[in-house]
C-alpha cells in the first residue's frame, strides 16, 4: 500500500501546542532511536514488557518499515523531534486482530499525546476491518476509563488488578 498522506495532520495537544502527526517512514530511524533514548526505565518496560537498554538495528528497521495495511505506525513530531509513536501489527492467524503498542517520550507525557495516537490509530484500523487489540495490558485506572469512553470494550478483567485481556472497538455508532 502507498504511503497514506491523508493521515498527515496537525494536532492540538492538551496544553494548546500544535504538533504534527503522520505515518512513520523508513527515514524516521534516527528519530525513533533518539526518542527511545529519552524513554525512562518504566516507559521502556510498559512498551516492551521487559527491561531494554537499546533498540537493535533489526528492531529499528522493523519498526520504521511498515506496509500501512497489516502493519501501521504513526508518529507525533514537535519541532522535528519525535515525541510519540503508536503502532499495530495485524495477527497472522486472525486478521481482525492486531497487537498494539504506544510510547511517549517521558518529558512529553501528560500532554495528551497517547490519547491522540490511540484515536488516530483506532480510526485507521477501523477502516481496515481491525476489530480488536488482543493483548494483556497493564493500565492505570484513569487510562482504562478513557479507553472505555472512546468506545473500547473490556473483554476480560482479572481480579481487582487493572490487567486487561484484549480490547474491542466494535461500537462504531452512538448508542
Amino acid at each position: 500500500m502507498e504511503y497514506p498522506s491523508e493521515y498527515e495532520l496537525d494536532i492540538v495537544l492538551r496544553d494548546g501546542v500544535v504538533a504534527r502527526c503522520r505515518p512513520i517512514r523508513p527515514s524516521d530511524a534516527k528519530s525513533l532511536v533518539d526518542m527511545f533514548q529519552r524513554l525512562g526505565i518504566q516507559s521502556r518496560y510498559f512498551r516492551f514488557f521487559r527491561a531494554k537498554e537499546r533498540l537493535t538495528d533489526e528492531e529499528v528497521e522493523f519498526f520504521t518499515n511498515v506496509d500501512y495495511e497489516s502493519r501501521m505506525a504513526v508518529v507525533i513530531l514537535y519541532e522535528d523531534e519525535m515525541i510519540g509513536v503508536g503502532r499495530y501489527d495485524r495477527e497472522l492467524d486472525d486478521p481482525s486482530k492486531a497487537e498494539v503498542a504506544f510510547a511517549v517520550a517521558d518529558d512529553q507525557q501528560g500532554r495528551g499525546i497517547g490519547t491522540q495516537l490511540l484515536q488516530i490509530l483506532t480510526t485507521y484500523a477501523r477502516f481496515r476491518m481491525l476489530l480488536r487489540w488482543p493483548t494483556i495490558l497493564d493500565f492505570p485506572k484513569k487510562h482504562l476509563k478513557f479507553k472505555c469512553c472512546m468506545g473500547w470494550r473490556t473483554l476480560k478483567r482479572l481480579g481487582s488488578f487493572d490487567e486487561i485481556i484484549g480490547f474491542a472497538f466494535t461500537c462504531l455508532t452512538a448508542s
